[in-house]
């Protein structure tokens, strides 16, 4: 069945799922419960269909998957340091800019948090790690124009966010626009 799903059969592939989808499962609730889990897993069962043809042994299946769980789990521990620490920077720099003119400091890090994961893992790809658009949808395996998209409705949130702020503070300032 592993080497009919290695060349493209569907069925052999979901056949292969049914086969190991506890078994993956059961990886996925090892660092994570409920919907993140279901999540992992279903990442798992993506990027085995993706990589499928590169499996050299059919009998490796199960350690094979296991390797993918392994590795999506040290990616995202990665993206969840990394994140952390952006959050941390966008927080210290917010403080500064706010104590400089006289305001009281933004929550910055919190209004990155309040960001749908894939809006924020694209504005962190894009303003920290500094990768182009093409880049960023290359790594997500999505369209440029799915990037543009996620990137233009992260900042619609962030002014919302902005304009929301000045209204609780009372700050008159108009804001400025850039384009759109």
């Amino acid at each position: 069945m592993v080497v009919r799903a290695r060349g493209g059969d569907r069925a052999a592939f979901l056949g292969l799922y049914d086969l190991y989808r506890t078994f993956v499962l059961s990886l996925a609730w090892t660092v994570a419960r409920g919907s993140d889990a279901e999540e992992s897993a279903q990442e798992v069962w993506v990027s085995a269909w993706r990589s499928l043809p590169s499996l050299r042994d059919p009998d490796a299946f199960p350690a094979w998957l296991g390797q993918i769980h392994r590795n999506g789990e040290a990616m995202r521990e990665r993206r969840r340091v990394r994140e952390a620490k952006t959050l941390e920077v966008v927080a210290q720099r917010s403080a500064a800019g706010a104590l400089e003119g006289g305001a009281e400091p933004p929550s910055a890090s919190e209004a990155l948090r309040t960001l749908p994961d894939p809006l924020r893992t694209a504005v962190v790809m894009r303003y920290v790690d500094g990768l182009s658009y093409a880049a960023i949808a290359e790594r997500l395996g999505v369209p440029v124009t799915t990037v543009r998209g996620r990137l233009y409705e992260a900042h619609k949130k962030f002014a919302e966010m902005r304009r929301a702020r000045r209204q609780e503070t009372g700050d008159g300032r108009q804001e400025e626009r850039h384009g759109g």
